[in-house]
C-alpha cells in the first residue's frame, strides 16, 4: 500500500535534479571569524550567525522562489480572473474594516497592492495552475492514487450483507443498477447507491478497507462482505472513463483535504522538474534534500 501511495509522486513525473558539487562545498561569508555578539562570555562570530539564517531560512526562500517561477511562468490571469481578485480584496477589507491595513502591515506586508499581488493573486494563480496540472496530468494522477468509482452497500448486520451479496451474486452480470436496486432495500445510508470516487492515501481515517481494494480494482462486485468499524458493505467499482468523469474526478481530488495536499505536492514536483537548478552549498542542500525527497532523483 505505501508503495501505491508514493506512486503519485513518481510515476511519469520528471523530478527535478538538485546538483550537488562532487567536493564539501559550504558557502561562506567575508570576515567570518569577526564576533558580532558576546553573551556572557560566549562569543558568536558572523559566519556563525550566517550558518544559523542559511539553514533556518534557506530551504523556505527555495521553495518560494521555485513557486513563484512557477506561477509567473506558467499561469496568466485574465480580466475575470482580476475581477474575482477585487471581489476577495473587498471581501477581505469588509471582514477586517477599519483594522485592514492596520493588520496587513502588521503581518509582514508593504501596502495593500502587496498583500493583493502576493495574497490574492498568488491564491488565485495556484489554483488555476493546480486547475491546469489535474487537467492535463489526469490518467498519471488516478493511477498513483489508485483512484475508482465506487458504490457501497453499508448494513449494520452482517447476516444482512451477506445477504445482499448472495442475491447480487445469482445475477448472470451484475450492473451499476443492479446495485443500486439492492442498495435501496439493505443498505442503511441516507444516499442508497451513491457512485463516490475514491483514493488511496495514508490518512484514511473511514473505510480503510479502501487503501487495500482500490489497488488494481476491476469493474464490478466484490467477492466478499468487508467489516470496518461497526458496520459491514458490499462493494462494487464501476466503470470509470476519465474524459466524461473528468469534472467528478477532479472535484473528488480538490474537496478531499489529506488528497489534495499530496496532488499539490505532486504539481510542484512535475513543474520544478521543467527547470533544473542547483544547490552550491552541501549544507543546504542536504537540508533541503531532507525535506523534499520527491524533487531528488
Amino acid at each position: 500500500m505505501r508503495k501505491a501511495l508514493k506512486g503519485l509522486l513518481i510515476i511519469a513525473l520528471s523530478l527535478v535534479l538538485l546538483t550537488g558539487c562532487s567536493k564539501t562545498v559550504n558557502t561562506q561569508v567575508s570576515n567570518g571569524e569577526q564576533v558580532i555578539m558576546d553573551i556572557k562570555g560566549n562569543e558568536i562570530t558572523k559566519a556563525e550567525i550566517y550558518k544559523y539564517l542559511k539553514l533556518r531560512f534557506g530551504p523556505n526562500l527555495i521553495t518560494t522562489n521555485l513557486i513563484d517561477m512557477q506561477l509567473e511562468q506558467h499561469v496568466t490571469l485574465d480580466a475575470q480572473d482580476e475581477k474575482e481578485g477585487q471581489r476577495l480584496l473587498e471581501e477581505t477589507k469588509e471582514l477586517l474594516k477599519e483594522d485592514f491595513e492596520q493588520i496587513i502591515v502588521a503581518s509582514g506586508y508593504k501596502d495593500v497592492d502587496d498583500y493583493y499581488n502576493r495574497v490574492i493573486l498568488s491564491k488565485l494563480k495556484n489554483e488555476k495552475l493546480f486547475d491546469t496540472y489535474l487537467s492535463e496530468n489526469l490518467k498519471e494522477i488516478t493511477d498513483g492514487l489508485s483512484s475508482a468509482k465506487v458504490k457501497k452497500i453499508k448494513t449494520n448486520s452482517k447476516p444482512q450483507a451477506e445477504q445482499a451479496l448472495a442475491e447480487l451474486k445469482e445475477k448472470e452480470s451484475v450492473t451499476a443498477e443492479d446495485f443500486v436496486s439492492m442498495a435501496n432495500t439493505y443498505s442503511n445510508e441516507e444516499i442508497k447507491g451513491e457512485t463516490k470516487v475514491e483514493h488511496v492515501y495514508e490518512e484514511r481515517a473511514e473505510l480503510k478497507f479502501l487503501n487495500e481494494k482500490l489497488v488494481n480494482a476491476k469493474p464490478g462486485l466484490v467477492d466478499e462482505v468487508i467489516m470496518d468499524g461497526d458496520a459491514f458493505y458490499v462493494i462494487f467499482f464501476e466503470e470509470m472513463d476519465l474524459e466524461a468523469d473528468k469534472d467528478v474526478i477532479i472535484a473528488s481530488i480538490k474537496e478531499n483535504q489529506s488528497v489534495n495536499p499530496i496532488v499539490s505536492q505532486s504539481m510542484f514536483a512535475h513543474y520544478s522538474s521543467l527547470g533544473n537548478f542547483t544547490i552550491h552549498d552541501t549544507d543546504l542542500y542536504d537540508l533541503f534534500k531532507e525535506s523534499n525527497p520527491f524533487l531528488v532523483k
